[in-house]
């Protein structure tokens, strides 16, 4: 019998949303240039510290996509000001990522209890496999939708900065304090309805960029299985791929890590971090794959 203190029952590797960032001021035009795309987008509301805004894309497999803005230009706050530097200092400020797909998040218990805080659990795996502790301890995050309501969510980040080239590699954790129904309606059913036919995410392949810090994919691989709790199904000198899930599991998902195959990839990781390089969606209009790009650069595609 295991000795371990946490519940067996808590999974850590359950798909939450990615995370896709637009220029500040321009949330709308990238709702409508995913309206464009075949996607039904609806509408979010402002987080807590009030610097951005979102809108989601919402699947039947109940992950989604959050279209997020800061709601102003850093030029807009006086330099040096506390404002300033409270934006400047966000993770997902221009200076630490270019907008594109920047996150992916994974569902969280939403707990403070000490057995069931997801950084606890992911940490005494990784500090079982001799690696030190990968996370955060989790702190309160929320959002005012546009109707008024409020959300509250822990958040727990990879340590040493959200936005290391080997972090991007990592999911940030997101559990729901207040209902996650208020904060993903997958109802009524016309909210997961797209015309793309994207029902839900096939895989979210990242690429990895391999510098002296980590000469091959076997310590991040190590990094993977110690959050997911699991094995990759499948390993190679150049990908990983591991099993994911959904809470709504009717739909096969999987996390890829893989060296550049090709110019434009080798060419993306010169002018990006590692990170999220594309995002493939199953399709049930049977049209087959295919493929387009946003004007941010992320990669979309669609399989059956």
């Amino acid at each position: 019998m295991s000795s371990s203190p946490f519940k067996p029952t808590i999974s850590t590797k359950v798909l939450d949303h990615l995370v896709y960032l637009t220029p500040p001021g321009t949330l709308q035009e990238t709702c409508n240039e995913f309206r464009e795309i075949g996607f039904h987008v609806l509408q979010g509301g402002t987080h807590a510290d009030g610097l951005t805004a979102n809108a989601l894309i919402v699947l039947h497999d109940h992950v989604y996509l959050e279209l997020i803005n800061f709601t102003r230009p850093a030029s807009d706050y006086e330099p040096g000001s506390t404002p300033r530097l409270k934006r400047d200092s966000h993770p997902w400020s221009e200076s630490f990522v270019k907008p594109g797909f920047i996150a992916f998040a994974f569902l969280g218990t939403g707990s403070l209890k000490p057995d069931e805080t997801v950084s606890a659990i992911i940490n005494q795996r990784a500090m079982g496999q001799g690696l030190s502790p990968l996370y955060t301890d989790e702190k309160l995050g929320g959002r005012t939708r546009m109707d008024g309501e409020i959300l509250k969510w822990l958040i727990s980040y990879p340590k040493n900065g959200s936005f290391s080239d080997e972090n991007n590699l990592l999911p940030f954790f997101c559990g729901d304090v207040t209902a996650r129904a208020l904060r993903v309606p997958v109802t009524p059913p016309s909210n997961t309805e797209h015309a793309s036919g994207s029902s839900g995410i096939a895989f979210v392949r990242l690429l990895v960029d391999l510098k002296p810090d980590f000469q091959n994919l076997s310590t991040i691989s190590s990094k993977i299985d110690a959050v997911l709790g699991r094995k990759s199904v499948s390993a190679s000198q150049t990908e990983l791929k591991w099993e994911l899930e959904t809470l709504n599991g009717t739909i096969q998902s999987y996390l890829i890590i893989s060296l550049p195959q090709n110019d434009e990839e080798r060419e993306h990781l010169k002018q990006n971090q590692n990170g999220i390089y594309e995002v493939g969606f199953r399709t049930k209009n049977g049209s087959g794959e295919r493929s387009k790009r946003t004007t941010h650069g992320g990669k979309l595609s669609w399989t059956v």
